[in-house]
């Protein structure tokens, strides 16, 4: 299937229509947008978990990576996970929670991610096992969607141990906003774990140079031992079927040049 098929079948079964590749204005549609007119062959590496370390190492230094362990464990807590996906990493505490996490990653690793999404990059990566040193203390994600190399928006998203991750978007100042953009999640700004202008002053600048080079992309970043660390780069969330009532504002922040047609990789 083309993928400009793919994508149109994606958007009719999660979003019940269409989307303009045309002249997009929503979050969503700009999205499918990137998916089929900026591809670039940098998107290969970048979404690669385990290759996007060295071009971090070489943009901004090695400092902010997350220490790797060796697979299988030898040292506890860590953080295992697929190299080609989303969503299969897991905390492991144990040996006996080890063996466990291996037979779940021995089927994400032959399993192919993102054809269905129209997600290409994906499909050009090697599936491996990538362990990292788990953070300590409660984990928080800030997710900074920056746009031609500047911060437009931030996720901050927390209590995922509880089964009810919560979110608030915060505005590039650090100023809280009332827009809501997973409606998986509880929208809970008044709770957000700000944490502090010095810590965010880091963070977007670690989330700037590292986007730089991209007309979108969003950098997830993590405040720990109080410094930042890197976690990933992500061009596609949620492949472009976000629900939420919000999704149009987040198109207007999304202000992507809409004239620069890459030639395709994937067509």
């Amino acid at each position: 299937m083309a993928l400009r098929e793919t994508i149109t079948a994606l958007c009719l079964k999660q979003l019940g229509r269409e989307p303009n590749l045309e002249a997009p204005a929503g979050y969503n549609d700009k999205i499918q947008w990137l998916k089929l007119h900026d591809q670039r062959p940098a998107h290969v590496p970048s979404c690669d978990k385990i290759a996007v370390r060295k071009i971090v190492a070489e943009t901004v230094g090695p400092d902010v990576l997350i220490e790797r362990h060796p697979w299988p464990p030898v040292s506890f807590p860590c953080v295992a996970k697929a190299s080609h996906d989303s969503g299969s990493a897991s905390v492991v505490r144990s040996e006996l929670e080890a063996v466990f996490v291996e037979a779940k990653l021995k089927k994400r690793l032959a399993r192919p991610y993102g054809v269905d999404k129209g997600e290409w990059a994906y499909a050009f990566i090697t599936p491996r096992v990538i362990v990292e040193r788990a953070l300590p203390g409660e984990i928080v994600d800030f997710k900074f969607h920056c746009v031609h190399g500047a911060v437009r928006w931030v996720q901050v998203i927390w209590d995922r141990a509880s089964g009810k991750p919560r979110e608030a978007i915060h505005y590039p100042d650090g100023a809280l906003s009332d827009l809501h953009m997973d409606e998986k999640m509880v929208s809970d700004p008044m709770h957000t774990p700000f944490p502090g202008p010095e810590a965010w002053a880091a963070l977007s600048d670690l989330a700037e140079r590292l986007a730089a080079p991209w007309r979108y992309v969003r950098v997830d970043l993590y405040w720990s031992e109080r410094r930042p660390w890197f976690g990933e780069l992500t061009f596609w969330p949620r492949a472009g079927c976000y629900r939420s009532p919000d999704e149009p504002a987040f198109g207007r922040l999304l202000e992507i040049d809409l004239t620069d047609r890459h030639p395709p990789i994937v067509s």
